[in-house]
Order: C-alpha cells, then sequence, then structure tokens
C-alpha cells in the first residue's frame, strides 16, 4: 500500500522490489524440492503484483499445476500465455500433451497440433515461399517440428483420420 501510495518514494520501491526478489526465491526452493501447491500459492501472489506482467510466472504457476496433478488449471495457465504467444510451438504441443496424455481427450489436443501444424506452413512459407517442402533445408530444422508431425500423426492415427494420418507420416519422414 505504500509503494501504491508514494510510487516515487525510493525506499518503498526498494522495499518492494525486495520481498518480490526473496518470495521469488522462496517460489523456486519450493518448486524444485517438489512442493508445488506452495510454489504455486507463492506464484500467485508474485503474478498479483507484477507490473508489467510477466509470462514466465504465469509458465511457472502452470508446471506447478501441472506437476501437482493439477491438469485442468495447468492447461488453463498454459492458454492464457498462448493468448498472448500465439506462435509457441513448443507450448502448443505441451497443451496438446497434455489433453491427449494426462487428461484422455485426444479431441481436445486435436485443434492444438492443427494450430501448431499452420504455424510451422506459415514459418515455413514466409522463410522459403509457397514451394517450401522443396526447398527448404530439411537437416537445419528443429527438431520441434518432427515432433510435432509425429505427435498429430499418431493422433489421427487413433481418431481415425487416416488422410491427415498419412500426410503427418509423409512430413515426419521428410523431417
Amino acid at each position: 500500500n505504500l509503494a501504491a501510495e508514494y510510487p516515487s518514494d525510493y525506499s518503498y520501491r526498494e522495499a518492494f522490489k525486495g520481498m518480490m526478489s526473496q518470495l521469488s526465491d522462496i517460489a523456486q526452493t519450493q518448486f524444485e524440492a517438489a512442493q508445488y501447491e506452495r510454489a504455486g500459492l507463492h506464484y500467485e501472489i508474485i503474478k498479483d503484483f507484477e507490473d508489467p506482467m510477466n509470462l514466465n510466472t504465469w509458465y511457472r504457476i502452470a508446471m506447478c499445476h501441472y506437476k501437482d496433478g493439477e491438469y485442468r488449471k495447468a492447461v488453463q495457465s498454459f492458454d492464457y500465455i498462448l493468448l498472448r504467444d500465439r506462435q509457441n510451438i513448443p507450448l502448443l504441443l505441451q497443451i496438446a500433451g497434455i489433453y491427449d496424455n494426462d487428461l484422455k481427450r485426444p479431441d481436445l489436443a486435436l485443434p492444438y497440433y492443427d494450430e501448431a501444424k499452420t504455424i510451422f506452413k506459415k514459418f515455413q512459407s514466409t522463410s522459403y515461399g509457397e514451394a517450401f517442402e522443396l526447398i527448404m533445408p530439411v537437416d537445419e530444422t528443429p527438431d520441434i517440428y518432427y515432433e510435432l508431425f509425429l505427435k498429430r500423426a499418431d493422433l489421427n492415427l487413433r481418431l481415425e483420420n487416416y488422410d491427415e494420418a498419412i500426410t503427418d507420416c509423409n512430413w515426419s519422414v521428410l523431417l
């Protein structure tokens, strides 16, 4: 409250920074000690006082929920990050994996894989043109793209989307 009432007072700002730093250290220590619920509560406090908002704090909150087995809460936090970072393919794969592996909802995982595939194609066509499949240097392509198509192929196979599964397998082989 003092920092809010007297924002130009140096001593209040410094005390506030110190408290936030200590709270962050405590939360990190608790996370490393597998005390995910307590760490998550501390990260929630940090989130409430951050200005500007830090997506890393949201990621830590999501990971606390995930490690604590609170998969729906983890997805909610990851989705919040995704709203601000739409091009994040690793995050899309992480959310899809939670839906598929932890929540046993492959139908909800597929849209995340689809979005990751769309972003992949957009990145590649922006870099190499519309015929990127023919000219992109496969050996320089990040492994995450291979992972995307392999997981998407497996999911499409289980959902009996065979044409999509074949396309994804072809991409996996190429990559």
